[in-house]
Formats: structure tokens, sequence, C-alpha cells
């Protein structure tokens, strides 16, 4: 996927390219099974929802559409994850506080911020960030994210993108433009 992102996306030089791996997929069965007695599984039916940046989706949809899903899967525990400050997570926590089957999740700084506002252990980090994406059923993000592409390494989940745009933010943006066609044959757009 990646090479052919950097071909037809970047134009990159197919002899150019060299396929180096990727440390995180080939440690992350390790850090698994040297702390499996530490890890903490999830036993109800579940549905990740992954925030981006407000700078690439409106923060209002998502809120909205994670209220949607919320209301519409009743039986499901809906982790959201929004890419927020602090003081951000704060707020929408009171947001959505009536909505007993929503649980917000920080997003992990180690994994996402080359520097953080706050200190953290890089160890329960990495562990924290593993429980959010293990055992997950559902993976919904807004526009686009890794965190995707790693819920599905370790579930196997179905991967949903979110490009309901009300606003007409990610259209200013060119983003239908994305190379839609190289996410595999089993993508299904639905509008």
């Amino acid at each position: 996927y990646e090479r052919k992102l950097a071909i037809e996306l970047h134009n990159i030089e197919e002899e150019k390219i060299v396929v180096i791996g990727s440390i995180w997929h080939r440690n992350i069965e390790n850090f698994i099974k040297l702390n499996e007695d530490r890890i903490k599984h999830k036993d109800k039916k579940n549905i990740l929802y992954a925030g981006v940046t407000s700078l690439y989706f409106p923060r209002i949809t998502e809120i909205k559409s994670v209220k949607i899903i919320a209301e519409h899967f009743p039986e499901y525990s809906i982790n959201y994850c929004p890419y927020v400050n602090n003081i951000e997570f704060k707020q929408m926590t009171k947001k959505l506080q009536l909505y007993k089957n929503v649980n917000l999740i920080p997003h992990s700084p180690s994994m996402t911020e080359v520097k953080t506002e706050k200190a953290f252990s890089f160890y329960d980090d990495i562990k924290a960030h593993i429980e959010k994406i293990m055992d997950v059923d559902i993976f919904v993000m807004s526009y686009l994210t890794s965190l995707g592409t790693e819920a599905n390494y370790l579930s196997s989940c179905p991967l949903i993108a979110n490009f309901i745009d009300e606003y007409g933010i990610l259209q200013k943006r060119n983003t239908d433009e994305f190379p839609k066609n190289m996410l595999g044959e089993n993508l299904k757009i639905a509008n």
C-alpha cells in the first residue's frame, strides 16, 4: 500500500523505493506477549471512534457523529478518542456526559506527538495505546488516521472513514482528490 502511494500519489520512481518494514508492527506482538497479564481486554462489544485534529476535520461534525453512533448502537460501548488538548478534552467530556455508552479516551502522546504538554510514562502510554486498539469490533475515524491501520492489525476490525462535511471544510481542502482506488477492493463509499 505504501509503495503504491509513493509511486502514484508522490510520484517517486519505483526503483528508488526500498521496503524496510515497520518498526511498530514488528514489535507489537512482542510487547503484548511480554505484558499479556497486564493488558486489559474489552468484555463488551465496542466501537472505537478516532478523532483527528480540527485542522483536518470539523470538530462539531465529529462530536455529532459520535452522538449519532451512540444513539443507534446502544448495545455497544463507544470509545471516543478525540485528538485534542487537555482543556478541550475536559470540555468534550461535559458535552458527551448524557451518553452513558460513550467513554472518552485520551490519545497517546508517545504515539502521536513530537512534543507534548504533559509528562507520561512511555511504557504506560504504549500499554494504553494497545488496550485502546485491541478487541475493537468496529473502527470509525474522522477523515483518515493511521490508528485505523493499527486497530485493524490487532483486531481485524472493519474500518469506516467519516467524510461527512456539512460545512464544506473538506471540500475546500480538495480531499475529494484523495486516491480512494488505492485503499483496496473492499472499499465501499456511501453517500
